[in-house]
Order: structure tokens, then C-alpha cells, then sequence
């Protein structure tokens, strides 16, 4: 690690001397010391005091004593812990540390094992500290390249920070999330390429002087602090994940001046409108309208490098072109989900050969329309085309039936091993869904007439978890031959299904 790294910033007491506690220091370095190699266990030493006490300062000279940079070869790791100990926080922070990355999109297992590969290796001390986060705050040299801070709320950031010039990635861990303002004084720090901030910011004005910016936390625009999107327009830098909400409370035009097309970088995107709010009230006094959500999102085309792409609460009437084109742009999603989306139209699913994830919670998509009343004939408003074709596909979450082109040939049966099936006002599960034998998981929801499941369903001999939700007309499982078939079930649930489990209970 580069000694340019800052990892902690609170009570840092440089050379101050402590009174009285002389004994304490000498009895701490011999602690810390005094393990070997042969010890199997973690070593932990605990520092315990009222706050005010110089818990921080005692643990700060002791980690500076030469016999213990010596002992541990100069490794070691301060972190600060906040109030409500946030372990994923710790654990990203320490691989950060050791790895010289950002960890922040990384799981739990992933960052044990990073964790494991390193500290199995060669000894490391490591600090939590947990010593007033609301109070002093001493800057490190102006040569400091990494900073770490914790704050209460982003208004709390000392306006000493735009003295470190050379700063180039920020890290802001808030505990109280309040108001998203990052305060414009960050916009003087014009090397900065990387800002992490565990919650959704504003945009502050003069944040587009920032050109260097690889790495933004997420934009919420339903807040004025001066800045605008266009603000981000030069961001030609930017990569990795970019979230965007409040898009309730711009317009096409201001969506377009962002140039999303042109964040080649940026491979991960997030949408997100207002929830539960299909007409949000706009900064002018006007009320938004449907057709300007449609125009929002079609000024929102992400650039073809993109593989994940999440939008929520979308209150429009269309899918965007860059996602119904014939040949889409899009060619290398992985991932596509679309919670609370309204858009009609048809949405070819052939486009997206690389398609391993599709959640789709697509309001009115599932609903049937009845076109005469008489011959009770009924059609979908909108279908996905394509869907069956799909050959890396494994997980689908859908309230829309399954494709009638689905079959036991369709590439699908072979990828896919999760499905849900949510909100359906139909009798009968969809027939084609016996084609999917290689199902390891599937969840039916909200079927509201669903009375009998199908002894088909002893076809999933893989099944391992078979949830059942909100199934209020439910009476029977499928019989006890078809559900012996199923041996590799290990996961049963039911909720909500009143007929069925009163019978299973009485059984």
C-alpha cells in the first residue's frame, strides 16, 4: 500500500503526548507483540473507556511504537467503525486496504475469501475505532491521495478537506442519512477521480469542473443544489455503476444534455422514478406528465458496452426504442430488470443472447383485456417475444404468462433454473411451464384462482425450493405420486394460502 493512503481521520494525534499513561502504552506494545506465529486463534486486544477518555490517542501511539512496526513489518490497518457496526463495511474496507481496490460491489464470501488469502499469510494489526465521529477532525498532508471519513451527515464535512489538493479518491461513510447534499466545496478538489458515499447525493454546483471523475455514488435529482445533469455531460471518464433517481423531476431535454450514450465506461445503470407517484410535482410548479417519463427514457439510451440495466417505477406508456429496435444496441446485457414499469409494446427478448438474469414486474403486462363480453374472448396487451430462445437465461422473474413458443426444444429449458410467476388472474398454471424440467427453484404468487396444482409438476425432478404465496383459492398439491417424484426437494413454503394449509395442518 502506498503511504499516501489515509484510512482514518478522527482524533489523530500525531506526536502529542499522553500524561499518565506511559504504563498503558508499555503494557499494550507488549501485548500486541507478544503473539506467535503458532497462535491459531485471533488475537484481539479491547480498549474500553467512556468516549472523551484518549481511547483513540493510547491506540494511536501504541500502533506508531517502533517495536510494533517492526513486529508486524509496517502492516497495519486503522478502520473506523461507525455506531451501528456495519460489518460489510469493515470487511470492504479491510480488502481496500490490502488490495489497493474499490470493494464496495463485492459479496460477503467474496470478501472473506480476499481476506483469508491475505491475513493467512503474514501478521497485520488491525485498529477499529469507534472514538467520537462527531467530533475533532485533523487533516492529513496535502500530499494525501485517499481519504476516509465518517460523518453524521454530509453537511458535517469540514471545509478543511478542499486544502488537500492532491486528493484524488473520497470516501464518505454517513451514519445519519439526512439531507444529500454534498457540500460545493468538494468541486474544488479538481483531482479527484473517485467519490463513494454510502447514500444518494444531489448534485452540488460546480461538479462538472470534475473532469476526471471515474466514479460517482448515486444521483438523486429530487433535490436542488445547483448542479444539473448537464454537469456530468464532460464526465467522459466515468465507469463501473452509475444510479440515477428522481427522474420524476426533469424533462427530455435535460436528460439528453447527461449524454449517457457517451459513458462508454459505464457498465452497470440504474433508473430509478419516484415510487407510487405517477404525477410528481415539478421544480416550475408543473405536473409530469406520462409522455414526458417516455421522453426521459428514450433521451436515457445507455452506451453498448452496458450489462446490467435496472429501472424502477417507470410511470410512462412505452419501452424506449433502444430496447424494442430490431436490433437493439444493447447486444451485451446479462441483466435486465424492470420493477413497476407501465411501458406497452413489444419487447424482443431474441436481442439479448448474453441474457443470464430477467426480472420483470411490468404492471399491466399480465392483465387481460376482454374484447367481447360475449365470446369472452380475451388477448394480452403486450407479450415478450423471444423469450424462449434465450440461451444463458437462469433466473426469471415475470408477471407476465410464458411465451406460447415455448417448448421442450426451446434453448430456455436448458439455462433457466429459477422462475417466479407473480399476479396472474387465471385458473390453471401456464401448460408450457412443464417444458422448464431443469427448475431448481419456483415460486408461484398471486395466482387469486388458482384451485389445484398439476401432477405435471413431478416432472421437476431437480426442484430443490417450491414456494407458494397469496394463493387464496389453493386447495390442492399435486398428488402424492407426482410429489414423490420430486426428491430432491429440500424447501417447502406456503403463506397465504388458507385451503391449503388448513389441509396440511388437519394432516
Amino acid at each position: 500500500m502506498t503511504k499516501d493512503l489515509v484510512s482514518c481521520v478522527v482524533n489523530f494525534v500525531g506526536d502529542i503526548r499522553l500524561i499518565g499513561r506511559e504504563q498503558d502504552i508499555v503494557d499494550l506494545v507488549d501485548l500486541c507483540c507478544r503473539f506467535t506465529n503458532n497462535d491459531a486463534n485471533l488475537k484481539v486486544i479491547a480498549i474500553m473507556g467512556m468516549g472523551g477518555l484518549g481511547k483513540t490517542a493510547l491506540a494511536k501511539h501504541v500502533s506508531q511504537a517502533e517495536q510494533v512496526k517492526k513486529f508486524f513489518n509496517h502492516q497495519i490497518i486503522w478502520l473506523t467503525v461507525t455506531p451501528t457496526f456495519d460489518l460489510m463495511n469493515i470487511l470492504s474496507n479491510m480488502v481496500a486496504r490490502l488490495y489497493g481496490i474499490f470493494s464496495g460491489n463485492l459479496d460477503r464470501q467474496t470478501l472473506v475469501l480476499m481476506l483469508q488469502a491475505k491475513l493467512g499469510k503474514e501478521k497485520f494489526l488491525i485498529v477499529l475505532d469507534d472514538g467520537g465521529i462527531e467530533h475533532e477532525v485533523a487533516w492529513y498532508p496535502k500530499a494525501s491521495k485517499y481519504l476516509n471519513i465518517t460523518v453524521l451527515n454530509l453537511e458535517m464535512i469540514p471545509k478543511e478537506i478542499k486544502n488537500l489538493f492532491h486528493l484524488q479518491s473520497l470516501q464518505i461513510q454517513v451514519v445519519e442519512r439526512s439531507k444529500p447534499n454534498l457540500p460545493p466545496l468538494i468541486c474544488e478538489l479538481a483531482k479527484l477521480r473517485h467519490i463513494y458515499v454510502n447514500c444518494s447525493i444531489s448534485i452540488p454546483k460546480g461538479l462538472g469542473y470534475l473532469t476526471d471523475l471515474q466514479t460517482l455514488p448515486a444521483i438523486n435529482l429530487k433535490h436542488d443544489c445547483g448542479g444539473t445533469l448537464s454537469d456530468l455531460a464532460l464526465f467522459k471518464k466515468l465507469g463501473g455503476l452509475l444510479e440515477i433517481s428522481g427522474l420524476d423531476f426533469i424533462n427530455g431535454e435535460q436528460a439528453r444534455s447527461l449524454i449517457l450514450a457517451d459513458k462508454t465506461k459505464v457498465c452497470h445503470l440504474i433508473l430509478q422514478w419516484e415510487p407510487d407517484c405517477e404525477q410528481a410535482l415539478q421544480p416550475n410548479g408543473s405536473f409530469f406528465a406520462k409522455f414526458e417519463a417516455n421522453e426521459v427514457l428514450e433521451a436515457l439510451r445507455p452506451n453498448e458496452n452496458l450489462f446490467t440495466l435496472s429501472i424502477y417505477n417507470h410511470g410512462g406508456t412505452t419501452f424506449p426504442t433502444w430496447l424494442t429496435a430490431i436490433v437493439t444496441p444493447l447486444q451485451n446485457l446479462v441483466s435486465l430488470e424492470m420493477r413497476n414499469y407501465d411501458g406497452e409494446g413489444c419487447l424482443n427478448l431474441e436481442n439479448f443472447r448474453f441474457l443470464h438474469i430477467l426480472s420483470l414486474d411490468l404492471h399491466q403486462l399480465s392483465k387481460l383485456w376482454i374484447i367481447s363480453s360475449t365470446s369472452r374472448r380475451k388477448i394480452f396487451k403486450r407479450e415478450l417475444v423471444g423469450l424462449a430462445s434465450l440461451p444463458c437465461l437462469n433466473s426469471l422473474w415475470t408477471d407476465e404468462l410464458l411465451p406460447r413458443d415455448l417448448g421442450e426444444c426451446s434453448p430456455v429449458c436448458k439455462s433457466l433454473k429459477l422462475i417466479s410467476l407473480d399476479d396472474y388472474d387465471v385458473e390453471t398454471l401456464p401448460v408450457q411451464l412443464q417444458h422448464l424440467v431443469l427448475l431448481t427453484s419456483l415460486q408461484i404468487n398471486g395466482f387469486t384462482r388458482l384451485e389445484i396444482l398439476p401432477d405435471w409438476l413431478g416432472k421437476f425432478t431437480f426442484l430443490k425450493s417450491l414456494s407458494l404465496r397469496n394463493l387464496p383459492n389453493l386447495k390442492r398439491l399435486p398428488s402424492q405420486d407426482a410429489m414423490q417424484r420430486l426428491h430432491n426437494l429440500t424447501k417447502f413454503s406456503s403463506k397465504t394460502c388458507p385451503f391449503l394449509n388448513d389441509k396440511l395442518r388437519r394432516k
